[in-house]
């Protein structure tokens, strides 16, 4: 006869957090400014696409939030060039209960291998998201103590994801007001098949720039998947056409003539003056820009 094991709650939530903690660099700028303000930044998703979102989610038994917090950390993930990602969600409060939560965030963990399909990885988000809702309740200050994680989870969830509707309000307004959190995605709710995103950021970190450019690879990977959520996440586009193009066609236009007394050096440090966050060059489907390349 088969052994029953107990599940154990505190087991799982030591061997979550020690997942997040082990998280890669993220590699943040550094920008001054002479305010503590976050900056804000605003996308939409129009009816097109939120149409063929809703479609693809009923299909798959998926709520919307599981699907664009999918594909926003593959964002992510290529954008920042770390396969090893934690994203913080806030925790889901159910009002029959009542519950006193501990922590207003929670640690999704995952490591992204390309190898594998969106669908397979969206799947596993689903799960992963459930898990973290059934064993809430079960975190506490001893098991915090235990992983020496101060009493916020925060510091180990530097970027977090939420959605109006399915979250409370006021953990929303905690979460990305935070100075612990460096960027923060807020979903709107769906209003007459459209939504939006609202992205805070800690401008100490990140140029308005920055921001733009990793919404337009947000764009195109969602672009990619609703074509086929079934390829491998090594196949999803982060650039679009016109954006790969460009740095195919202009930027790396080997006809363009230099002044002899300036070197090539020099023209590329010119380059990165002039636009040090634009994409310099795309290796592995992964962008560099012409500051982390100088």
């Amino acid at each position: 006869m088969k052994e029953l094991t107990k599940y154990d709650p505190i087991k799982y939530w030591k061997e979550e957090i020690t997942k997040a903690k082990s998280m890669g660099d993220f590699g943040w700028g550094s920008y001054s400014t002479e305010s503590d303000e976050k900056g804000q930044y605003i996308i939409s998703i129009d009816k097109y696409y939120c149409n063929k979102l809703k479609q693809l989610c009923k299909n798959n038994n998926l709520v919307m939030y599981t699907f664009l917090l999918s594909v926003l950390k593959i964002n992510i993930s290529k954008y920042f060039s770390n396969d090893n990602v934690t994203i913080g969600i806030p925790c889901y409060r159910d009002e029959q209960k009542n519950r006193v939560m501990l922590n207003k965030v929670l640690p999704l963990t995952s490591y992204i291998d390309l190898e594998e399909s969106f669908a397979n990885y969206m799947l596993s988000n689903k799960d992963k998201i459930l898990n973290l809702y059934k064993n809430q309740s079960y975190l506490n200050s001893k098991i915090l103590q235990d992983e020496n994680v101060s009493s916020d989870l925060m510091e180990l969830t530097p970027i977090n994801v939420c959605m109006e509707g399915l979250h409370e309000v006021r953990d929303i307004e905690y979460i990305s007001n935070s100075n612990k959190s460096e960027l923060s995605f807020i979903f709107e709710e769906f209003k007459e098949d459209t939504t939006n995103i609202l992205i805070k950021f800690n401008r100490n970190k990140f140029s308005e720039d920055n921001i733009k450019m990793l919404c337009n690879c947000f764009f195109s990977l969602l672009n990619s998947v609703l074509i086929d959520y079934k390829q491998k996440i090594l196949d999803m586009d982060i650039l679009s056409e016109e954006e790969e193009n460009k740095i195919l066609y202009e930027f790396n236009d080997t006809e363009v003539k230099y002044s002899k007394v300036i070197t090539i050096q020099e023209v590329f440090e010119k380059q990165v003056e002039k636009t040090p966050d634009n994409i310099a060059v795309v290796f592995e489907g992964k962008p560099l820009t012409y500051r982390e390349l100088n």
